[in-house]
């Protein structure tokens, strides 16, 4: 299972997500959609550690880990 949580994005004063939550489990499809501009490619920066919030996989964080084991992740 892949987990997100505690997801804050903002631009200037707009704000995007706000304490946002995604949890994605093994074997199942996860669908992202939306209307052009709600932030999906935004959302899906997270994957890539772009933001400040808990990462979780497999119930392990995997944010703290270093850079170079971020990579491979």
């Amino acid at each position: 299972m892949l987990e997100i949580k505690q997801l804050n994005v903002s631009f200037g004063k707009k704000t995007l997500f706000k304490d946002a939550s995604f949890c994605a489990e093994c074997g199942h499809l996860t669908v992202i959609k939306g209307r052009s501009g709600s932030g999906k490619s935004t959302f899906l920066k997270a994957f890539q550690f772009a933001y400040d919030c808990i990462y979780l996989y497999e119930g392990e964080r995997i944010d703290t880990l270093d850079e170079e084991n971020k990579q491979k992740f």
